[in-house]
């Protein structure tokens, strides 16, 4: 943590700038397990909400899409300035997260988000893509779908900082937001960074760190949100690849990512 500036000084002004929610929707506080866990939208955030849902004492949502929406006070923000500064220093606490290659996150935001026809709460996105490349007018070619191609040169222009609905003072998406952004760690620093190419080993191990339930362990290897698995080497050409890696290059450079991953096909 940035010693130049008292702790509660840079707290209070995270909470209050927080485009970004780190503090306001992604960080999960679970206090009777002293763990705090920043969660990523496209890095098994719904699995990772509804165990730590659960591990709070809470009913599993019947429909796990239904954990995004809930507001129980286990967000950071919620919590006073003196009680954040001992959930992000004090070593009784475990400060965890997940991350993912660029490449396989941005391909699954783009097909839950963008390449999916039931999704309605992109349309605005969409739309904005289309006139950015000039699809045609007329309500049935408006309804077709936007190619990845010009999803990423969309995101390439604005740096991958999509503000909601494209208002200037909007929140910043999380999904196609750059996971250095989320995870605050000028603020947290963080005793276990998981990866999603081995989340359920990985989740597991912080439970069991933690001391949860077995059977709060045991969510861990229900699979949700699960879409059709694309090599990465049909949907990304060097040109798209050099592109992404542009835009999210702090993400592949801080968690080890190889540039050349998307030649993988995995």
């Amino acid at each position: 943590m940035n010693e130049a500036k008292q702790p509660a000084s840079l707290i209070e002004a995270a909470r209050q700038d927080d485009a970004h929610q780190s503090f306001s929707y992604h960080g999960w506080v679970v206090p009777e397990y002293k763990c705090l866990c920043m969660t990523i939208p496209k890095v098994a955030c719904t699995t990772v909400k509804v165990t730590l849902y659960y591990l709070a004492g809470y009913p599993v949502p019947a429909q796990s899409n239904d954990v995004h929406g809930l507001d129980v006070g286990l967000f950071v923000g919620k919590y006073s300035t003196e009680e954040i500064i001992e959930i992000l220093t004090s070593p009784q606490w475990v400060r965890f997260c997940f991350v993912r290659n660029p490449y396989h996150r941005l391909l699954s935001a783009n097909k839950s988000k963008i390449a999916n026809r039931g999704d309605t709460q992109y349309w605005w996105l969409r739309n904005a893509i289309r006139e950015r490349f000039k699809y045609p007018d007329g309500n049935r070619c408006r309804a077709n779908m936007v190619t990845f191609a010009d999803f990423v040169h969309f995101l390439s222009d604005c740096g991958g900082k999509v503000r909601y609905e494209l208002k200037p003072d909007a929140i910043f998406d999380g999904h196609f937001n750059a996971q250095t952004r989320i995870l605050r760690q000028d603020l947290i620093e963080y005793d276990f960074i998981g990866r999603f190419e081995n989340f359920a080993a990985d989740f597991k191990t912080v439970l069991t760190r933690l001391g949860a339930p077995v059977e709060t362990v045991a969510l861990v290897s229900e699979r949700r949100n699960v879409s059709a698995h694309v090599p990465l080497d049909e949907v990304y050409n060097p040109q798209l690849a050099a592109l992404t890696y542009e835009v999210y290059r702090n993400d592949f450079e801080a968690f080890v990512y190889g540039r050349d991953s998307w030649l993988c096909g995995s």
